[in-house]
């Protein structure tokens, strides 16, 4: 097993033998990523809340972050090494972001900005932070509601329908937008199977006949819950 090193090292780096191999053997590179891919797709079962494999990656994750950060720190560690199940949010952070945390030139700050004013930014616990330079990254919407407006056939939008939080089926397709559908895992294999369901659902709405969702939609309407 690869001894731990300096984060930064950690990402693989080609040589020129592989690049070379990759370029003049296609099916030996097609082979190289479908194994990458099918890795990736075999942990699936992490994101199954209370699963074997949930529970075993939750604690593998939480066992790296403590080492990651090292002895001490317990504010940082209780802020940032996250009590929900793997796939939640993001998995823990990449290589060298912890690491950065804990430096000797940085301080965490843990409390809200409650203004910004010429010297930097007071933070809701009155303490003034000096700053040279403050990079603003906030406004990013978690929700899975759409920047645009969408309308169903009754004439209610998307944001009544949902009300407080989201309301989807298998997180795929919306209640009473039949039309309507989501991908919310990067997961490759998955969002396939995501998008083939998609395209017979769109291939069934095509049909001529009665306007009424038939088999794919059909099955998921029934099993859609009503508000």
């Amino acid at each position: 097993m690869r001894q731990e090193s300096d984060p930064g090292d950690r990402q693989y780096e080609f040589t020129e033998a592989d690049k070379k191999k990759f370029k003049e053997d296609p099916e030996y590179l097609l082979q190289f990523r479908k194994k990458i891919e099918a890795e990736i797709n075999s942990l699936f079962g992490m994101y199954q809340q209370g699963s074997e494999m949930s529970n075993a990656f939750r604690d593998v994750i939480t066992k790296e972050m403590h080492r990651r950060l090292g002895p001490g720190h317990e504010e940082l560690k209780k802020f940032i090494i996250p009590t929900w199940s793997p796939g939640c949010r993001r998995i823990s952070p990449g290589d060298g972001y912890l690491e950065a945390l804990v430096k000797p030139n940085v301080t965490p700050v843990f409390s809200g900005i409650k203004k910004i004013v010429a010297e930097g930014i007071v933070t809701e616990d009155g303490k003034t932070h000096p700053m040279d330079i403050l990079v603003c990254a906030t406004g990013f919407q978690v929700a899975f509601r759409p920047a645009f407006k969408v309308i169903n056939g009754d004439g209610v939008t998307l944001d009544e329908d949902w009300g407080s939080g989201p309301n989807l089926y298998l997180g795929l397709s919306a209640p009473r937008f039949p039309n309507f559908y989501t991908i919310v895992v990067s997961l490759i294999l998955v969002t396939l199977l995501t998008l083939d369901l998609f395209t017979n659902c769109c291939r069934d709405l095509a049909q001529p006949g009665p306007a009424v969702p038939s088999s794919h939609l059909s099955k998921l309407a029934s099993s859609m819950p009503s508000k």
